[in-house]
């Protein structure tokens, strides 16, 4: 009987940088002059990952002037790469004077269902504790289910307007796992999760 392999590599949380034989992997913040990157990124995504992303229809050209206010308004976004190629991001944008931030994740579809969203949600937490953020809001169509579990592992404020999910965190409240911290979740786990979650 014949084992079916996969090339999706195993997380445990939080992700840092691992080497397999063909696959070099890491989660890091994107700079200014990374934002072809990110831009690559989106326009790569399938239209149902567009509108989970942008809870809307969402063009090519939309996608490139979207970047170019990203540069505008001096957003964070934490990445994750592959062999150097972005497949998934989280974004937090300021608003209010720097102490509100909206927060925004996207995730290619074949990079979905690995812990991708978890490990991105909780470094940009992380960017908006660096950035003394006092609240995080998000929002999101209320279809999205893989985003509303995500969103419900970080908050339980969350309400529904009309057919999007609005909800908020507030980053001085959860304190995310470092890269340097030991993952407490077992290989056995990790193998599970991987699997079936």
């Amino acid at each position: 009987m014949a084992v079916a392999r996969t090339v999706a590599p195993l997380f445990a949380e939080p992700l840092g940088q691992y080497q397999t034989a063909s696959l070099q992997s890491e989660v890091r913040t994107l700079g200014a002059d990374q934002l072809g990157l990110f831009q690559d990124h989106l326009l790569r995504l399938a239209p149902s990952c567009r509108q989970d992303r942008f809870s809307m229809e969402a063009g090519d050209r939309f996608i490139r002037q979207y970047v170019n206010t990203t540069r505008a308004l001096s957003t964070s976004i934490v990445a994750h790469l592959e062999n150097g190629v972005v497949r998934g991001t989280a974004e937090l944008r300021p608003m209010a004077g720097h102490r509100v931030a909206e927060i925004a994740l996207s995730v290619e579809k074949p990079w979905r269902r690995r812990g991708l969203g978890t490990v991105l949600l909780r470094r940009i937490i992380g960017e908006a504790q660096d950035q003394r953020v006092r609240l995080i809001y998000f929002r999101f169509l209320a279809g999205n289910l893989a985003m509303k579990g995500l969103a419900a592992k970080f908050t339980t404020d969350m309400t529904l307007d009309d057919m999007d999910v609005v909800g908020q965190i507030d980053p001085r409240l959860d304190v995310p796992k470092t890269a340097n911290q030991p993952s407490s979740m077992g290989w056995v786990r990790q193998i599970y999760s991987a699997f079936w979650n």
